[in-house]
C-alpha cells in the first residue's frame, strides 16, 4: 500500500530503501513484544476476569494454551 501513495526521491532510492529496512528491523521485534503483552492482558481480562497492569504482564510468560484462548485485534480492524 505504501508504494502506491509515495515515491522515493529521484536518485535516493538506495538510501531510502536502507532507511525503511532499518526501521522495520527495529519495529518488528517491538511488534511481537507488544502483541505478547496485549494477549496476556486480554487473556486475564476476558478469560480469568482479572485486571492486570502492563507492568505485571511484562513479567509473565504464559504457556501456548493461554495464548490460544484469546483473540486479539492487533491492527485495529473491527
Amino acid at each position: 500500500m505504501f508504494q502506491y501513495y509515495f515515491k522515493w526521491a529521484d536518485g535516493k532510492e538506495v538510501g531510502a530503501k536502507r532507511v525503511v529496512r532499518n526501521v522495520i528491523k527495529n519495529l518488528l521485534p517491538n511488534a511481537f513484544y507488544e502483541a505478547r503483552l496485549q494477549s496476556i492482558i486480554v487473556y486475564h481480562r476476558h478469560v480469568r476476569k482479572v485486571y492486570i497492569s502492563r507492568s505485571e504482564a511484562c513479567k509473565m510468560y504464559p504457556p501456548v494454551q493461554q495464548y490460544m484462548q484469546v483473540s486479539c485485534n492487533f491492527f485495529g480492524a473491527s
